[in-house]
């Protein structure tokens, strides 16, 4: 089955021209450097629009760093009800490791 490609192009656009930016008017929604190119833009037009598009990257402020519990507290504490905890000779069945 061969493609159909103007099926594949979707509905006739309206350019989006240089001029159109310079005058203001934002691109179209999904528009990009393809768009450009096919609307008639020129390399150095476009250089002159992504240099005053572009922003200074700033990093994202870095979360506080949290102190990790220790260890020894995520362990249950062995009831102190005077019973022994269990060992491994309490186990009749054995201890699975």
């Amino acid at each position: 089955m061969e493609a159909n490609s103007s099926r594949l192009k979707g509905p006739k656009r309206t350019p989006y021209t240089f001029a159109d930016w310079e005058a203001g008017i934002d691109p179209p929604k999904g528009w990009d450097c393809a768009d450009a190119f096919e609307d008639g833009w020129t390399a150095e037009q476009y250089e002159i629009f992504l240099r005053h598009c572009a922003e200074p990257y700033v990093p994202p402020a870095e979360e506080p760093k949290r102190n990790p519990v220790p260890k020894a507290a995520m362990l249950p504490e062995a009831p102190d009800d005077g019973v022994p905890f269990p060992t491994e000779a309490d186990a009749p069945w054995g201890w699975s490791r």
